[in-house]
């Protein structure tokens, strides 16, 4: 943590086992990378809690994380949509896609949506995590939007736009 008027570091934390993108709310800081998902305090940088992921091989969490109502929603590459609660490492819920994810969720009021490299897109209930619906795209989806009610999907060769109302 860097304070930009002054130019110092506010803290640092050295040989820490993340490497992929991060997420940031109030006073936590959520960062996915390495085999786990890691939350830290914002103000320090002291470890809160982790959890891990089930990939054998390489980053299990690769994907920006999204923090809504006290929950944080995270996609792996073993095939895992996590419904983590904010305030501790309890996993609240965890949804099956039929391969590996390599984009962040998309959090709505309802519903968790999640691209997968099988090329489908689930839609998963946000409060219990049961799969609502599987649509099949056709080719893996390598990025991921939400815009006034409709997902947009990238795929290798194309975007997509599905309406989720």
């Amino acid at each position: 943590s860097v304070d930009v008027q002054e130019g110092t570091v506010n803290w640092a934390q050295d040989n820490f086992p993340s490497s992929g993108p991060i997420s940031v709310a109030d006073n936590v800081i959520v960062m996915a990378g390495s085999s786990s998902l890691q939350m830290l305090d914002r103000s320090n940088g002291n470890s809160l809690w982790s959890v891990e992921g089930a990939t054998s091989q390489g980053p299990s969490f690769i994907s920006v994380p999204v923090i809504a109502d006290e929950r944080v929603y995270a996609t792996a590459r073993d095939t895992l949509v996590y419904a983590v609660d904010l305030q501790g490492e309890n996993k609240i819920w965890t949804g099956e896609t039929g391969s590996e994810i390599r984009v962040g969720p998309v959090v709505t009021d309802t519903t968790v949506w999640a691209g997968s490299r099988d090329g489908r897109v689930y839609a998963f209930d946000r409060e219990s995590g049961t799969q609502l619906t599987s649509t099949l795209i056709g080719s893996p989806i390598v990025g991921f939007e939400y815009t006034n009610s409709t997902l947009l999907l990238l795929t290798g060769d194309s975007v997509i736009g599905l309406a989720t109302e």
